[in-house]
């Protein structure tokens, strides 16, 4: 992965992180991700906040990043990283889930 952006803001809200990918294929990518952390599962998972309305906003904001900016060979995706820390900030679980809008 190559980091493009990191809190990428538009006047609706930010993007994360977007970052581009090639496979052995040569086949290009940019991930737009969005980052989730919660200390602790009180709350539930991190991945659990993602509602069908974020979905939707990451989508809206994916599409707007690709209109605005000059990326024609690459596909896209809408990926997820949840992070759950203990009490003193240290890492008890990360998972990344890739394609979340399949």
């Amino acid at each position: 992965y190559t980091i493009l952006h990191r809190n990428y803001t538009l006047h609706w809200g930010e993007i994360d992180i977007i970052a581009t990918k090639s496979d052995s294929l040569g086949n290009k990518q940019l991930i737009f991700v969005e980052v989730k952390a919660r200390i602790g599962y009180l709350k539930g998972k991190p991945y659990e906040a993602i509602t069908y309305a974020k979905r939707k906003h990451l989508m809206r904001s994916a599409q707007y990043f690709l209109k605005t900016h000059n990326y024609p060979d690459y596909s896209y995706r809408v990926d997820v990283i949840s992070i759950v820390l203990s009490t003193t900030c240290t890492v008890l679980e990360l998972k990344h889930y890739e394609n979340i809008m399949v």
